[in-house]
């Protein structure tokens, strides 16, 4: 039972691998194919006029009962990296991860209005308030002797997991103009398509573990909820919306500003965002298996029947029979959440090409609903950003409570980071990592902003006349 416990937790591992948020690119003012999924509004706000991404890809997972010590790895030497430890201090666990492919994705500008088509791929789990109790059955199995004889209660344990793919559109537009500030407005709508989904709740479930295959159950109150998996690429559906407004006070006047425009002055003070993420759901259609648990009495669990969890049939023999518990569906679609969350966002331009944002993301907890709960966290993000090049230095407090420390790095158009190197940085146990990279193409000059003069620009033009002669002021850039 041990072998098969362990079993089914590192099954969940692959989709334990989304980079989260991506903190490190996520207040770049030339990156909107990247941070409109922080905020669409950004693509609005963005001084690169066109960019396109060709392939991205981001991995992060986060947990507090697996590790790997700090004297099995290093930058250099990755061979005690299976060598994995577990963490039986804790009164409860978490574990949150997710892998993201992003795919062909467009942002462009024209004066006022901002465009964006994305594409993509997530896969994610989010596992919450884990009783330490519990955590021994995973790492030890049944026949872990101090347990046996012993009545456990899990309360309030949240587990999500789905797959999904999306195509979206998002919209931005300056939305009002100050003397020295605008006021900008954005929308993503995506089109969602799962493959699977899983969600439980337990609000209340009191056992006993008889012996080494044996667990009996007194009470269990919640619901559970999944769709047959593999037997159809695409068995959900859903929608999410992204909502986000950005107030930004500048330097100078805002009327003739446009944010992507390299001849007009780009320079703020600074920005207020805020923004709702990930807003919708998926929903299945049968086959699938939806249980109300509401059971007072209930019976024992076999640790050595032959159930095959990849078949809702024989998982509902087990759930129904095993667990003492009348599955009771409502007849319509079962409908898992998306990971939705408010995010606010303050970047403050320090000094010339020094920024810093700070965020506070607060993920909804879906306490009575089935989905994946995204994680909350406090973060500032101080950056070094040029046309040409951009380095950050994200500082998070991940769920308010693990401090993370990572880097990025953009080149142009190729960006590169992670938001948690911690390991790396000191020499610590390693209980997870991010990392994300980006290959994209990026024009920031629009084709029609040129200086006017036979070629020359106006630096070339004040270069060759008598120093006697006073400059001229710049040439304007024309109406576009």
């Amino acid at each position: 039972m041990k072998k098969r416990l362990l079993i089914a937790l590192l099954a969940l591992l692959p989709s334990w691998l989304l980079a989260q948020d991506e903190l490190g690119i996520a207040g770049s003012t030339r990156a909107p194919v990247n941070t409109v999924y922080f905020n669409p509004a950004s693509i609005c706000d963005s001084r690169t006029f066109i960019d396109i991404e060709f392939f991205g890809l981001s991995a992060f997972v986060q947990n507090n009962l697996a590790f790997v010590g700090k004297k099995d790895f290093s930058m250099l030497d990755y061979s005690g990296i299976g060598n994995i430890q577990f963490n039986q201090k804790k009164n409860r666990y978490y574990a949150k991860a997710n892998v993201g492919i992003k795919g062909p994705s467009f942002t462009a500008n024209w004066k006022e209005h901002g465009f964006g088509i994305h594409s993509g791929v997530n896969v994610m789990t989010d596992i919450r308030r884990l009783p330490n109790a519990f955590s021994l059955l995973i790492t030890e199995g049944f026949d872990y002797a101090p347990q046996v004889g012993e009545t456990n209660s899990i309360e309030k344990l949240r587990i999500g997991a789905m797959a999904y793919g999306y195509v979206g559109l998002s919209y931005g537009k300056i939305a009002y103009r100050w003397d020295n500030a605008i006021l900008i407005a954005g929308a993503t709508v995506n089109r969602i398509f799962s493959p699977g989904g899983f969600g439980a709740r337990l609000d209340n479930w009191t056992y006993t573990l008889r012996d080494s295959s044996e667990l009996s159950t007194q009470n269990l109150q919640g619901e559970l909820g999944f769709n047959s998996f593999g037997e159809k690429i695409i068995a959900g559906k859903g929608w999410g919306i992204d909502l986000g407004v950005t107030y930004k006070k500048r330097t100078k006047g805002s009327f003739g500003y446009t944010p992507f425009n390299p001849c007009t002055d780009g320079k703020y003070k600074y920005k207020a965002s805020l923004a709702l993420l990930d807003f919708g759901s998926a929903k299945f259609k049968s086959p699938y298996y939806n249980y109300v648990f509401e059971q007072t009495s209930g019976g024992n669990f076999n640790g050595n029947d032959d159930t095959n969890w990849d078949e809702p049939t024989s998982a509902d023999t087990t759930f129904t029979e095993g667990l003492g518990a009348t599955a009771v569906s409502d007849g319509g679609k079962l409908k898992i959440k998306l990971p939705t969350a408010l995010s606010a966002q303050l970047d403050y331009h320090v000094t010339k090409k020094l920024y810093a944002m700070g965020a506070l993301t607060w993920g909804l907890p879906w306490r009575n609903k089935l989905g994946v709960q995204r994680a909350s966290y406090l973060a500032v993000v101080p950056r070094w950003e040029a046309q040409n090049y951009e380095v950050s230095l994200p500082i998070t407090l991940y769920e308010m409570r693990k401090p993370m420390v990572g880097m990025a790095i953009r080149l142009r158009s190729f960006i590169i980071g992670s938001d948690n190197l911690n390991a790396f940085f000191f020499n610590g146990n390693l209980y997870g990592a991010s990392i994300y990279v980006h290959f994209k193409m990026s024009i920031y000059k629009h084709p029609k902003c040129k200086s006017s003069g036979g070629g020359k620009n106006d630096f070339q033009r004040r270069k060759s006349r008598p120093v006697r002669q006073a400059p001229r002021s710049p040439v304007p850039c024309p109406k576009f």
